[in-house]
């Protein structure tokens, strides 16, 4: 079965920080947005290092009216027991922030306390091509926070320029937008808001199934490893 979302289009990020607000945007466009890549970009969150988290794109898109619902995979932020029956989980990241430090940490606790403020779900369940199809068919783009170094099979990067580079490197993490399967070939279809990229010519192009969840359990790596959902009210 081949399946794909509908004249689904994504712009070119316009540098090396801003592939989340990118991908958030071409989903909001997707459901009838009228908001610029600019106003995006310009009102998302971003860590002192620049970038984003999964979860300053879905506050900024709570904030715009939108529901949001995050599949997480990130053990660095969250404890599987956590998902739990009865667990708070806004008092558990508290506590948490309280005897642990580092700066991400901090910050995506932070961003994840507003997140369920908002109206925001996290949800914990395993990764695979079931998952990923389901919310395919329900005519839902799917924001991947992953590995680029994975995805692209690169070398690491190094700096402030992310400059390639397999000893002083470091794994680095990416945004893309997952947007229809073809279960036959076991393939999926991503929209990459990098061009040129390492991983074709264009900026839709399809890799394996597997690959990409490999991508996306290794974006531990760098806070990332989810699904972001965004839907418009219903």
């Amino acid at each position: 079965m081949r399946f794909s979302i509908p004249d689904f289009n994504i712009s070119r990020q316009p540098d090396e920080t801003t592939c989340g607000p990118t991908c958030l945007h071409s989903v909001l466009s997707f459901f009838g947005s009228t908001v610029t890549l600019k106003d995006v970009i310009d009102n998302v969150d971003s860590l002192n290092n620049g970038g984003t988290l999964s979860v300053m794109l879905a506050n900024y898109a709570l904030r715009k009216g939108f529901n949001a619902t995050t599949y997480t995979y990130n053990l660095q932020l969250f404890d599987p027991t956590w998902f739990k029956k009865g667990v708070d989980l806004a008092d558990k990241l508290k506590k948490q922030a309280e005897i642990k430090t580092g700066e991400t940490l901090l910050k995506a606790t932070s961003e994840y306390l507003k997140y369920l403020e908002l109206g925001g779900n996290i949800l914990y369940k395993d990764m695979s091509p079931y998952l990923i199809r389901k919310i395919l068919n329900s005519g839902t783009p799917i924001i991947c926070g992953l590995s680029s170094t994975y995805l692209y099979n690169s070398m690491r990067e190094y700096g402030e320029n992310c400059d390639y580079d397999d000893i002083k490197g470091v794994p680095s993490g990416h945004f893309v937008v997952v947007y229809g399967y073809d279960s036959n070939k076991r393939k999926v279809f991503v929209a990459d808001p990098l061009l040129p990229n390492p991983r074709s010519s264009t900026q839709l192009y399809s890799v394996s199934m597997s690959h990409l969840i490999c991508s996306i359990l290794l974006g531990v790596l760098t806070y990332d490893s989810k699904l972001l959902i965004i839907e418009p009210p219903r």
